[in-house]
C-alpha cells in the first residue's frame, strides 16, 4: 500500500507544488505504526473520537522507538503539519478509493461499501485545503496579477 501511496505522490506533483522527496519519504513511512498499533480506518475514527484519541496516543508512544528521521516524518504525517503531509493524506485516500472500488467490483460488500462512499468527500476536503498550492492555481494567479 505505501508503495502505491508514494507513486500517487509522484502523480500529485504534476498538479501541486510541494517537496517531492519529503512527501515520497513520508508516503513510504506513513503506515509503519500499523505494524504495532493496527490499521484503524478513517471512518471509525471519525465516528468515534475516543477511538481516534486512543489510536493517536498509542501511535505517539510507539513512534518514540523509531529513528529520528522516520519519527519526524511520521509525526508530521500524523499532525497534518505541512503541505507534504496533506499530499500524503490525499495520496493515501486516493489509493484507498482505488482499492475500495476494486473490492466492490469483485462483489465484496459490507464495510468496504461504506469506505467507498465516504472517501470522495474526504478527498474533496483535503483538496480544498491544498488549493493554494495547485500549480494551475498559482499560474492563474500570476497571470491575473500581470493583467492588473
Amino acid at each position: 500500500h505505501s508503495f502505491y501511496v508514494a507513486v500517487e505522490g509522484f502523480k500529485l506533483y504534476e498538479e501541486y507544488n510541494f517537496n517531492l522527496e519529503r512527501a515520497v519519504s513520508m508516503a513510504v513511512c506513513h503506515d509503519f505504526l500499523e505494524s504495532m498499533v493496527d490499521d484503524v480506518s478513517y471512518s471509525p475514527k471519525k465516528q468515534y473520537p475516543e477511538i481516534k484519541a486512543a489510536v493517536l496516543n498509542a501511535e505517539l508512544m510507539e513512534v518514540k522507538e523509531y529513528p529520528d528521521f522516520i519519527r519526524s516524518l511520521i509525526l508530521e504525517y500524523i499532525g497534518e503539519a505541512s503541505i507534504e503531509s496533506m499530499i500524503v493524506h490525499l495520496a493515501d485516500s486516493i489509493q484507498c478509493l482505488t482499492y475500495a472500488k476494486n473490492e466492490v467490483s469483485l462483489g465484496n460488500s459490507g464495510y468496504i461499501v461504506e469506505v467507498l462512499e465516504d472517501l470522495p468527500s474526504r478527498i474533496d476536503m483535503i483538496k480544498s485545503k491544498l488549493i493554494g498550492v495547485r500549480r494551475c492555481f498559482r499560474l492563474a494567479a500570476v497571470f491575473s496579477m500581470m493583467n492588473n
